[in-house]
């Protein structure tokens, strides 16, 4: 279980929960989506055989050599290590290609071939392909650098670099090179494109547009990449949770599901069991720029050097970011009426303890004294989740400047205070809750 999805491994939304719920619900039109993406399959026979997100496995997703356990090809692990550092790409998707009778390249004689792979990277909304970049140094970036060049002139693509916000899509096109070239498996890659997705809805021609854009930058001048194809499938509601909600409503239990499991899956729905309204977001952004090999402690954006690697690296998935943190704002709070009335409050609160020796609240108390225009201590979740309190996250500084415009100020001052990039993040957050509380969009809070 993380953040991000229940104790079955259901995620709450976004391109995860649709990939779970086409490839275990809906697996017939994913399948015919995807054979239609690859007219190579389209005849003799060929079956996909998926392999994950299984519901039977908690909808577990693969990298390294686990994703090559999962597809039968364990013997390669050592090969891959050779190719590519650990922490490599994590397959939204994986099957196995049964390629049945085909006619075989020499001559157009029939042969039973051996099972290939296909490769899913699952996506809700264009800006889900950006990133920083390879965030890997020393001896793992010069490995991915001379595995990225070589795939480069595998795939046909014009020199451009591979390390950069696209970096992403070209280390899956890597490991399609990899499979295909150095281990001899026949192998696939698919980007599966939800379509309005209900979170984040993207229409399909933005998708091809978007797609195309990205093609170009990672060099290819052609409209198709070899062995890659795009599919766009309709994004899909809350399937994966109905079983659930039958059973808060006394109705049957799933099928085949064991009486602890589903007794299980109704605790979950209790929202006391969600810690925090914004839950999963500091594991979100420390994975967005590419942080998780920083420091040894979470999150790993608060460290120093993240910063400064942030800071370095001279743009940010900005975009990315904000709609990605408001999905799992959104998916930890379960529809409840706010308890609070305080949230969003615009009234200066000056008091402050003799004893308190804060630079920054002795900043603050003293800026709303001498400047009315300006309010302190805005609370922005208080009493939102049922159980939970959470009146600590607040707006430090705020003024409206003109009608109905305001100015909102994330303060950090002293020795021990977070870094720029925190500061920058915090009032994020605050905007994202900033939109789930707006009528009509949430009345409830």
């Amino acid at each position: 279980m993380t953040d991000r999805t229940d104790p079955a491994g259901r995620a709450y939304a976004g391109s995860q929960r649709q990939i779970q719920t086409y490839v275990n619900l809906h697996q017939e039109t994913l399948n015919e989506a995807i054979l239609r993406g690859l007219p190579e399959l389209g005849t003799g026979g060929v079956e996909l055989e998926w392999v994950s997100p299984l519901e039977k496995d908690g909808f577990s997703e693969y990298r390294d050599e686990a994703f090559l356990a999962a597809l039968g090809h364990s013997d390669l692990a050592a090969a891959l290590a050779k190719f590519w550092p650990r922490g490599g790409p994590q397959w939204d998707a994986l099957a196995s290609v049964c390629l049945g009778d085909q006619a075989s390249s020499q001559g157009g004689h029939s042969a039973k071939l051996s099972p290939g792979v296909l490769l899913v990277e699952a996506k809700s909304y264009p800006a889900e392909m950006g990133s920083l970049g390879c965030q890997a140094s020393g001896r793992s970036r010069a490995l991915i650098e001379k595995s990225l060049a070589e795939a480069m002139r595998w795939f046909g693509a014009s020199p451009v670099d591979w390390c950069g916000p696209l970096y992403q899509f070209a280390n899956r096109l890597a490991h399609v090179y990899f499979l295909r070239e150095r281990a001899g498996v026949p192998t696939w890659f698919v980007n599966v494109c939800f379509v309005d997705d209900p979170r984040t809805p993207t229409p399909e021609d933005e998708w091809r547009k978007e797609l195309a854009r990205a093609q170009r930058a990672l060099g290819f001048s052609h409209a198709e990449i070899p062995f890659v194809a795009n599919v766009f499938l309709p994004g899909l509601g809350r399937e994966l949770f109905e079983a659930v909600e039958r059973i808060q409503a006394g109705g049957a239990k799933p099928r085949g599901g064991a009486p602890q499991q589903c007794d299980a899956l109704v605790a979950e729905q209790n929202p006391a069991r969600r810690p925090s309204i914004l839950a999963g977001v500091d594991e979100f952004v420390d994975e967005s720029l590419g942080l998780l090999n920083v420091g040894t402690t979470s999150p790993h954006h608060r460290h120093l050097t993240a910063y400064r690697r942030v800071a370095s690296a001279g743009t940010v998935p900005g975009e990315a970011l904000v709609c990605g943190i408001y999905d799992r704002i959104e998916a930890n709070w379960p529809g409840s009426p706010c308890r609070s009335r305080q949230n969003w409050r615009f009234v200066a609160q000056p008091r402050i303890s003799q004893r308190n020796e804060s630079p920054e609240k002795r900043f603050e108390k003293t800026l709303v004294l001498e400047e009315p225009e300006w309010v302190n201590m805005i609370p922005v979740a208080s009493g939102v989740l049922p159980d939970v309190e959470e009146g600590g996250r607040r707006i430090d500084l705020a003024r409206e400047y003109a009608p109905g415009w305001f100015e909102f100020v994330e303060l950090k001052l002293g020795p021990n205070c977070d870094t720029p990039l925190v500061a920058d993040g915090d009032p994020r957050l605050r905007d994202d809750l900033h939109l789930l509380a707006r009528p009509p969009r949430r009345p409830g809070i």
